[in-house]
Parts: C-alpha cells; structure tokens; sequence
C-alpha cells in the first residue's frame, strides 16, 4: 500500500485521523527554490472539528519559528482563536521545525548535509500535502502568524486561488 494515499474524503466524516493527533504525511523528494532536492519530505499535521459534506469549511493554521503544532492545538477549540467546532481545522509543522522533515531528524540529508529551506519551499511542502496527501483543492482560509503569517502571506502570492481568505497576524502572546 502507498503510504502517501489516504482515503477519499466522503460526507461529513474526514478519512484521516482528527482530534489533534500528531500525523506525519510522506510526499517524497521536494524540489527546494534553490534547485536543491529534500529528500524523502515529511510533514506533520494534526486536524480537529469535522469537515462538512460540501469540504467548505477547511481552515488550515501555520507554525511560527520554533513553533510546532502542538502549539498551535492550544489556540483551536470552542471559544479559542479557530472554533472546530464550526472549521475544519488542518494545522501544518513548517519544514524545519522538528517535526516536519529537518536537519535533526532526516536520515538522508542530517545536520550539516539539510538543505536551506525558504518560506516558499514551507508553503510549497503544504500545498503538496493538502492536493497530493489529504486530496483537497480550496480551503476557507490559511491562517498564520509571525513566521506562519509570513507563510500565510506566500500562500497568498504563490496559490491566489486556493483559498478564500489568507489571515497573517502578529506573534500570539501566552497570558
């Protein structure tokens, strides 16, 4: 079985795993802005809410630096910065981080031998795991901030079309 498919996506039931649980998706080799090759690209992602039969209610949420999406799980929630229970939220790990492929954890390219990657090779990685991976072509909205707002801001220029609104704010601070 390849494990980059995942089911289609029917009524109002998502065919890959909610609730937050850490997922890591493989999309292969990634051919970086700078004409370098990531090796075997993983990302991670966790989702919460239930998507709607219509797919219409997706909002995919970006990482800041450093930041990962466990982090970003304490800001998704009834009454929080994304209501799950009215989106469908997808939240992404930016390459880099940790949890997406990185110089700690890759075993063809470690440490030293990791590419440089860009704020467009991060949304680049994203827009292959939402068509390619999770098998979905627009969303509500792609929200970020700090360094996801920045790769909010790339999503815009870069896949106008791909999503209703774009969202990009200034660093969440934790009270």
């Amino acid at each position: 079985m390849d494990s980059r498919r995942v089911p289609t996506l029917t009524t109002t039931t998502p065919a890959f795993p909610q609730s937050g649980r850490q997922q890591v998706a493989l999309i292969g080799d990634l051919i970086l802005a700078s004409g370098e090759t990531l090796l075997d690209c993983r990302i991670g992602y966790r989702t919460f809410g239930t998507l709607t039969a219509d797919r219409s209610n997706i909002v995919v949420m970006l990482t800041w630096f450093t930041g990962t999406t466990g982090d970003l799980s304490e800001l998704v929630g009834p009454g929080r910065l994304v209501d799950s229970s009215s989106y469908y939220v997808i939240a992404i790990d930016a390459l880099g981080n940790g949890v997406s492929s990185s110089p700690s954890n890759s075993t063809r390219q470690p440490r030293m031998h990791f590419p440089k990657v860009s704020v467009a090779d991060m949304v680049r990685s994203q827009y292959e795991l939402l068509t390619r991976v999770l098998l979905i072509d627009h969303v509500k909205a792609v929200v970020g901030a700090s360094m996801g707002g920045m790769q909010a801001f790339e999503w815009q220029v870069a896949y106008p079309s791909f999503m209703d609104k774009t969202v990009a704010n200034r660093p969440v601070r934790r009270q």
